[in-house]
Formats: structure tokens, sequence, C-alpha cells
């Protein structure tokens, strides 16, 4: 799970990257001499608009992917597996309890949670990715049409 974790985090910071520096491009190239849409092109300024949009968009999915969820913040839970539960621990609590307590629920839980989170994340990325490909599509239809 860790590894599954650590690699589409890294994937969604690839993303935000890209998309980032895609939308700083756009900007940039409006704002230098080099003009990228005609002023009398209603459509194109509307899709120049929708595509800065876009990435933008990708780039807000690729920073809920790499959100900590951290979980409940209420009542603290007896779990030892999860460490936002465990910081609650005493360490002669906790000996006990692992001496004392079978893991197989809790690790059966927390497994489920992390699938959970890991599968939302990736879902989060793949949105991130799609957003911004649609983004660039009409960012440089806009540049072909400026030419």
């Amino acid at each position: 799970m860790a590894d599954w974790t650590g690699k589409v985090d890294v994937k969604a910071s690839i993303a935000l990257s890209t998309e980032l520096a895609l939308v700083t491009a756009v900007i940039t190239a409006l704002s230098s001499r080099f003009v990228l849409v005609r002023p009398e092109g209603a459509f194109t300024l509307a899709t120049l608009c929708l595509g800065v949009a876009l990435l933008l968009s990708g780039a807000f999915l690729a920073i809920a992917a790499v959100i900590p969820r951290l979980g409940r913040t209420g009542r603290p839970q007896r779990n030892f597996v999860y460490f936002g539960s465990l910081r609650h621990w005493e360490a002669e609590e906790l000996q006990v309890a692992l001496r004392e307590t079978d893991p197989l629920e809790m690790l059966s839980v927390q497994l489920v949670a992390m699938s959970r989170i890991v599968w939302r994340k990736h879902l989060l990325v793949l949105c991130s990715l799609t957003v911004s490909a649609l983004g660039l599509t009409f960012v440089a239809l806009v540049a072909m049409l400026s030419l």
C-alpha cells in the first residue's frame, strides 16, 4: 500500500508540475510580444480561456490527489496499525495490546481503508491528466488557428 500510495503521489506531482508549467507558458505567451490570440477572434479567446480553465482544473485535481488524508479527527480509535491512532497510545498500553490482541481485524480495516484512499488518488490523477489533455488540445487549437 505504501508503495502504491507513493507512486500515485509522484504521478500527481508530475501532473501538477506539467499543468502549471503549461498554464505559465500560455500566460507568458499572451503577455509577451508573441501574440497568441488576435483581438478580433471571440471564438479564439473563448477557446483559449476554456483551455486554460481545463489546465487549471487538472492542476486542482492533482492537488486533491496529494492532499494528506489523515482520517477522522474526533475520538481516538484503539488501533495500533494506523499512525494517526497510534499517536494517542501510551507505550505501556501499546505493549500490552500488541501482546494480547489479534491484529487481523485492525489490519483488515486498515488495508481496506488504504485501498480506498489509493484508488481515489489514482482516479484523481487520471481525471487530472484527462482534463489537462483536453485543455492542452484547446490551447493548441488556438495556437494553430492564430498562425
